[in-house]
């Protein structure tokens, strides 16, 4: 994918969210989570072969922790081995990845867990 076209399929991705991700998108902007800043469709070279750069876009990211947030629909329990695969090389490149699914938005102690894991990943990265 040519970087133009990553960057033209991020802004698409951003303009359209589902409601799950505008939902997350209002808990975590403003730097409302530990002071953290997010960045939403965040694209991520995850390799460059012959000049032609591969790249996967992430629904939510926070750079100071290395965070990546997914937010799961109904179409993520038809990609599992995908979608495992994709975490196991993120992984390996050094990023935190949680998944969280729609329904679990609406939990405080999901959401209470998420806040406690940015705290402790925010200590730990000082």
């Amino acid at each position: 994918m040519r970087i133009n076209d990553a960057i033209y399929f991020a802004r698409l991705l951003r303009k359209n969210p589902t409601i799950s991700e505008s939902k997350f998108w209002e808990i975590v902007r403003k730097r409302r989570i530990c002071g953290l800043k997010f960045l939403r469709q965040y694209k991520i070279e995850h390799s460059n072969i012959n000049g032609i750069r591969n790249y996967f876009f992430v629904d939510f990211y926070c750079h100071e922790i290395k965070l990546i947030v997914e937010i799961d629909g109904e179409i993520h329990e038809q990609q599992k081995e995908y979608d495992a695969e994709r975490q196991n090389i993120l992984e390996e490149m050094g990023y935190y990845v949680i998944r969280i699914r729609n329904e679990e938005l609406s939990s405080s102690d999901i959401l209470n867990q998420f806040y406690n894991f940015c705290e402790s990943l925010k200590s730990t990265t000082k």
